[in-house]
């Protein structure tokens, strides 16, 4: 975040004051000395930014596929040599989302939209979040919904925590290549305070994802996955 002045206006009257503005960058990502993609990003954790968004396009299995990486930060860029291999399986682990109860997860939303430091100071940037039936175990935010999605993917291959019986929490709304995203990655349950597509609910019943909107306070729409969960 960097702060500037700017003339605030209300009821007439006007003010000059400080104000928080979040940062946005380009990033370039080559990958085996090709350029696969280009980031419109905020500028911090670019590293798990990388990790999520390779393991969630199928380039990479695991953190150790990574051979190399180097991230240029004055002039923008990163650079990753990967080993070869077979993409992920497009679909979340039949594993047990042990102990996830309603409650538990109005309490880690609760919990989550008070995180964002940046966001009550800039109102510019989605969060996205990883939980277990209990507590946040990782917290991101970026400009972009999909990026802060990499950015907690990636953190979570870094530290090695299996997402296969996680919770995604997201800030934003839910249509299908974020659901498409999570399946990739084998994520098992998401949960945002916006809105699904129908083609996202339509993904998700098929793979058999616990799936949550419009989640604030104790209010909340289950479209799928009401099975994962104990009421």
């Amino acid at each position: 975040m960097k702060q500037c002045r700017i003339l605030f206006i209300q009821g007439g009257r006007k003010t000059k004051k400080p104000d928080w503005l979040t940062e946005e960058v380009r990033f370039k990502l080559f990958v085996n000395n090709r350029e696969l993609t280009e980031f419109l990003a905020s500028p911090a954790d670019l590293r798990q930014l990388i990790y999520g968004h390779l393991y969630a396009a199928g380039i990479i299995r695991e953190a150790g596929d990574i051979r190399s990486l180097r991230i240029d930060s004055k002039k923008r860029y990163g650079r990753v040599t990967v080993k070869s291999g077979g993409k992920n399986e497009d679909s979340p682990a039949e594993k047990s989302l042990s102990g996830l109860s309603i409650p538990a997860i109005a309490g880690m939303m609760k919990k989550f939209k008070t995180n964002s430091n940046e966001f009550k100071k800039t109102g510019a940037v989605h969060s996205a979040a990883l939980c277990d039936s209990k507590k946040i175990l990782i917290f991101k935010e970026d400009l972009g919904r999909h990026n802060a999605m990499d950015k907690v993917v990636g953190e979570a291959l870094l530290k090695d925590i299996s997402l296969r019986d996680k919770i995604l929490l997201s800030s934003g709304r839910l249509p299908l290549e974020v659901v498409a995203r999570a399946a990739a990655c084998r994520i098992p349950a998401i949960v945002s305070v916006s809105a699904p597509t129908y083609q996202s609910v339509a993904l998700a019943r098929k793979k058999n994802m616990l799936l949550i909107g419009f989640c604030r306070s104790e209010r909340m729409n289950i479209y799928s996955g009401i099975g994962r969960l104990t009421l």
